[in-house]
């Protein structure tokens, strides 16, 4: 450092010089190393070898600078390797704990008992993985589809359902959960209460879902909405019964589409705000239900395998 000092009192022959170029240019601190020696030698007033003692002070003040910012990279350093440690960690223990888990992939509704007697109730194609034991502190389970729970209560040990975008979090209750959906995901409590999370670590959200409420994650818009359960039909899957008290015939056709799988067309778009009432057992199939329908509102259809033509 005494080149920099030289350079401020007596300055420097070309050779010395050189060397204090090639030190500068080394790097971004070395400059700043300079720059702060030089305000402080402008400060004092005169630049002569009286202020020799100041200098030194500004050098072990750069030097405790220099000491710091690497003490700070370096516990970065530190906190990034146990951060990634300890991600690696949770892999090879996810790893290692999935390879007791069973998986169910349903061929068509299937019903699954879980090892604490819990009821999961899996629509088609709907994907389910759990552990053959649960642990004595949490009960975990992973869905992919639409499934229906009915949870075992167990305050002591919480029942979490992980999906793909969501943390579905219980004690005992009664819920179905649809996932898997094209950027939406939705819980729909019939009893207790269950805990609907979303969204990424640090933009969390979260609603708490009671009896006839539903949660609705929209990823695309990154929304989590909280509701009154306006379907009546929402189970009907599992209970084969559809309801229908003055709803608009809109409505009834969409919910017919839905259960059925069937596409169903109205001629004219002014029936769509017709009110209709009525209940129907799914075994009676859709062309028979569509044909009551359509006699209670003086309708005509007309079919195309599962293409159906509502008109006047």
């Amino acid at each position: 450092m005494h080149l920099i000092i030289q350079s401020f009192e007596s300055g420097l022959s070309e050779k010395e010089q050189q060397e204090l170029d090639t030190w500068l240019a080394a790097s971004d601190e070395n400059r700043q190393q300079y720059e702060e020696l030089r305000k402080t030698y402008v400060a004092g007033g005169k630049l002569n070898i009286d202020f020799e003692p100041d200098a030194r002070k500004a050098l072990a003040k750069v030097h405790r600078r220099i000491h710091s910012k690497k003490v700070i990279r370096f516990t970065w350093r530190v906190t990034a390797a146990v951060i990634f440690l300890a991600l690696v960690t949770q892999v090879v223990l996810q790893t290692q704990s999935t390879a007791n888990w069973n998986e169910v992939i349903a061929q068509q509704r299937q019903t699954v008992y879980l090892p604490d007697s819990s009821k999961v109730i899996l629509a088609k194609n709907a994907y389910l993985s759990y552990p053959s034991t649960f642990t004595k502190n949490e009960r975990d389970v992973r869905l992919s589809g639409t499934a229906y729970f009915e949870v075992t209560h167990h305050p002591e040990r919480p029942f979490r359902i992980k999906t793909a975008d969501a943390q579905i979090k219980v004690l005992g209750t009664k819920f179905l959960v649809k996932s898997g959906l094209k950027n939406t995901e939705s819980v729909s409590v019939d009893e207790g209460r269950v805990a609907f999370r979303t969204g990424s670590l640090f933009a969390r959200h979260k609603v708490i879902l009671t009896k006839n409420e539903i949660g609705i994650w929209n990823a695309k818009d990154h929304q989590l909405t909280e509701q009154d359960n306006p379907n009546p039909n929402s189970n009907a899957w599992i209970s084969g019964r559809l309801s229908f008290t003055s709803a608009p015939l809109s409505d009834v056709l969409k919910t017919l589409e839905d259960h059925f799988k069937i596409s169903v067309e109205l001629a004219d778009e002014n029936f769509a705000d017709l009110k209709y009432s009525g209940q129907f057992n799914d075994l009676e199939g859709a062309q028979k239900i569509i044909q009551t329908i359509c006699l209670t509102l003086n309708l005509s259809y007309q079919q195309q395998t599962n293409h159906f033509i509502l008109t006047p």
